[in-house]
Parts: structure tokens; C-alpha cells; sequence
């Protein structure tokens, strides 16, 4: 409670004729009715977060926080639809680098943007949504996630949302408030993250598309585009089954391996080395690991070659996990043919003149897979119920205004049929003639 509220307080004593508390009772009464104020107005400050406006307005431009040690300006809960079903996730947050406003401080602490800042480069706008389940948060405070972008100048915007109805009212907003913000929000590019990679995919099959008029109009969204210039997803979920026994493409994944070797020689960054594999280090095998070789050999190497002995198994894995255990291999074709070791099949084969690698056995891939637990731990069902099918919006939707640019990163470390399903979908993207990079990261 405030001076005043503890004058009024006591003039209402007096005016009752009694007489003055105890100043040890005044002091528990006092801090009994400043905690019920500070609960009460923890309750105004949640009411006010989700209560809607009447109508929708603008970006305010003179209520802009400022992030002094990232300097970055930024501003929360902004309502982004008129009649919001939801008004809770309905709310968007932008970080704009400071190197795009010219500002002045108001006497609250905020900052009135006064112009924008001639650059030499227009900013690009990153429509970022990392969600792993069908729903994804609006931002309460300052996200440090946004700075994965706002460190390259790009500006970003965070959207709260239940579906792709609300995101792509998220995106209108953001055009309709293109004449105040820097280099007036031309192009936008959705990066999205597991189910967000799988509203970015949509997002970027839909812009402008008639079917979601009827949706955007009964939440007050604003009347403008909502299409985009690229998407960059990764490890998107995708609703479509598969159609075809295609496999992952080698070339694709052959590629990858190069990529992974060009970054240095150090397995130990990556799944791909045995302490991962076979637990933590020890002068002798687990039992897990003795019955692995021993395994492996009775289905493979010892019908292949007869003089081998599980011991040479257990000397190949020592040596290989001494070398990590100093951080490196040699050179790449020593990390090649750790790999192997780790299969007990020569599945890839490094060209160390050309630097190139080529799989001679996809099988052997696989039991790498199945080495490293990508095919045998139990996954939770992602339900991508809520997501439309990108296969059929491109195939039945051709009048939608498409993202030009595609980047699909997948993790290689997971089962084949996976990453055959992301596949599936860029070869889809690239026979409409998007311009499309797919690519497997391995760490």
C-alpha cells in the first residue's frame, strides 16, 4: 500500500472516533492489505493481458521497450485480430535491432520511435514459431530466442497461436503495419521448428489462398496478404502418408556426410562415436557392448571371415575410443572407417583425395541407426491432426501464392522411413518449381 492509502486509512479512523492502533497492529494491517493489493493487481495485470481490444489498432509506436545489453526494442501482447476467439494466444511480439529506429526516451522508461534508420541492406523478417505441439504460447516477457535471428539484424516476430488461421492473421497484422516499421516489412520468411515446421510448410503453400477467407474474417483478421517469401523448417512434422516404398535418397545423404566431414574432424560433437554409443568409457566392454559384437558377428562378420575373434572387435573399439577420447581423428578417413568399425560393415567408403564420401551399403547405415538407438527407443506419436497435408495443398491449390525459397533440415540420425517422408515432400516442392534446399544435419 502507498503513503495515501495508509493516510486514508487512518482518517477513517479518526473519523469513526476511535482510537489509533497499536503501531505494531498498524504494521501487521498494513502489510495484510499491501499483500492483498499486490494479489489484487496480479489479477488486473493477467485480466488485462487477455482481454481483447474493442476494434483493432496499430502498432503504438511510443511504447517500445528496450533490451540495452542485446539492444534490441521490443513490445509484448500485442493484440493482432479484431474478434479473437482466444484473445490469451491471439497476441504477437516483435524485436526490432536498434540499429533500424531513431528513438527517444518517454519519462515511463519506454522509448517513441521518431524515424527509421537509412541501411545499407533491408532488413529481413523472421515469423518465427518453435512450437512442439499444436499451440504455441505468446511470449510474457523478453525472449532470448528471438536473438538467435536479431544478432544477424533480422527483425522478428513471435505469434502466439492455436492453428494456421491465427498465424496467418499474425502475418496480415504485420503488413498492415508495414508503413511504421523498417523498410516497410517486404519480405517475410517463416522459420519453424517440429510442429512449427509443420505450420511454416502450410504457411508457405497458402498465401492469400480463399478457403481460409471465411476463418480469418469470423476473428477480425486484418484484410490484406498473408503470404510469404520463404520457410525454412526443421524437423517438421508432416500430415500426409506415404504413398511410395521410395527410400532416403543416397546422393542426399551422401552429401550430408561430406557436409559433416567438411566441419572438422570431431565425432565427438555428433551421435556418431562409441562413448555415445556404448556408454561411458571403461577399461573393459559393458556386457551391452560384448553382446552387440558378439551379435553383430553372428549374423555378418564371422561367416564372411572365419579367423576374426571377438577380441579383434573389442581392440578395433579401443582404439577407436581412445582416439575420440583425445577430442579428434587423424583425418577424415580415419573417421570413416571409425564408422565402419562401429557397424562391423563397410558401409561408407571416404575418398580422401577427392573428399568426397560414397555408402557402398545401406544396410550398414541402418545398423547404425539401430547402434545408436534411432530405430529401437520408443517415440512418442506426434498428433499432426491440426496440420493440413502440404502434398495435397500443392497438388490442389496451384492459385495459392507459394514461398519461393524452401530450406527442410532433417536430422539424419533418425529412423529412414522419416526421413523419406521430408523427402517426399521436397520432391513435391521441387516439381512445382520452388527453388529448394533439403539438407541432413547430424549433430
Amino acid at each position: 500500500m502507498n503513503l495515501s492509502g495508509i493516510f486514508f486509512l487512518a482518517a477513517m479512523i479518526f473519523a469513526s472516533g476511535k482510537s489509533l492502533l497499536p503501531a505494531a497492529e498498524m504494521r501487521h494491517t498494513a502489510f495484510k492489505q499491501t499483500e492483498k493489493t499486490e494479489q489484487i493487481e496480479e489479477i488486473e495485470e493477467q485480466e488485462e493481458f487477455v482481454e481483447p481490444r474493442i476494434g483493432l489498432r496499430k502498432i503504438d509506436m511510443a511504447k517500445w521497450l528496450f533490451n540495452s545489453e542485446r539492444k534490441i526494442y521490443y513490445q509484448l501482447g500485442i493484440q493482432y485480430c479484431g474478434k479473437p476467439k482466444n484473445a490469451y494466444y491471439e497476441r504477437l511480439s516483435i524485436y526490432v535491432p536498434e540499429c533500424y529506429f531513431e528513438t527517444r526516451r518517454n519519462k515511463d522508461g519506454t522509448y517513441t520511435v521518431i524515424g527509421t534508420k537509412e541501411v545499407k541492406f533491408a532488413p529481413i523478417y523472421v515469423f518465427n514459431i518453435d512450437t512442439k505441439t499444436k499451440k504455441q504460447h505468446p511470449d510474457k516477457k523478453y525472449s532470448e530466442a528471438s536473438e538467435e535471428y536479431t544478432k544477424y539484424k533480422r527483425v522478428v516476430i513471435r505469434a502466439g497461436g492455436e492453428d494456421t488461421t491465427d498465424f496467418k492473421a499474425a502475418l496480415r497484422y504485420i503488413q498492415w503495419n508495414s508503413d511504421l516499421l523498417p523498410e516497410g516489412a517486404g519480405a517475410v520468411y517463416v522459420y519453424g521448428e517440429n510442429f512449427g515446421g509443420g505450420y511454416a510448410c502450410v504457411l508457405g503453400l497458402t498465401g492469400n489462398l480463399w478457403t481460409y477467407r471465411e476463418k480469418l474474417e469470423a476473428i477480425g483478421a486484418v484484410r490484406t496478404s498473408d503470404s510469404v517469401a520463404g520457410v525454412y523448417a526443421i524437423n517438421p512434422v508432416l500430415n500426409f502418408e506415404r504413398t511410395s516404398d521410395k527410400k532416403l535418397d543416397t546422393k542426399q545423404l551422401e552429401y550430408s556426410i561430406d557436409r559433416l566431414f567438411s566441419m572438422g574432424e570431431f565425432p565427438i560433437q555428433t551421435e556418431l562415436h562409441a562413448t555415445a554409443m556404448l556408454g561411458k568409457p571403461s577399461e573393459e566392454l559393458t556386457p551391452s557392448a560384448k553382446a552387440m559384437f558378439e551379435k553383430e558377428y553372428e549374423r555378418s562378420v564371422r561367416k564372411e571371415f572365419p579367423g576374426y575373434e571377438i577380441e579383434d572387435a573389442k581392440r578395433k573399439y579401443e582404439e577407436k575410443r581412445d582416439a575420440e577420447l583425445k577430442g579428434r581423428f587423424d583425418t577424415r578417413k580415419a573417421y570413416a572407417d571409425a564408422l565402419n568399425t562401429l557397424t562391423l560393415v563397410n558401409w561408407i567408403e571416404y575418398n580422401q583425395w577427392l573428399q568426397t564420401a560414397k555408402i557402398v551399403d545401406m544396410d550398414g547405415f541402418s545398423r547404425l541407426l539401430r547402434n545408436t538407438g534411432a530405430d529401437r527407443k520408443k517415440r512418442k506419436k506426434i498428433d499432426a491432426e491440426g496440420l493440413e497435408n502440404p502434398i495435397s495443398i500443392l497438388q490442389e491449390h496451384p492459385e495459392a501464392r507459394r514461398a519461393r525459397y524452401w530450406v527442410v533440415r532433417s536430422r539424419a540420425i533418425k529412423p529412414l522411413d522419416e526421413s523419406a517422408k521430408e523427402q517426399d515432400f521436397v520432391d513435391a516442392l521441387t516439381e512445382a518449381n520452388l527453388e529448394v534446399f533439403f539438407d541432413l544435419k547430424w549433430n
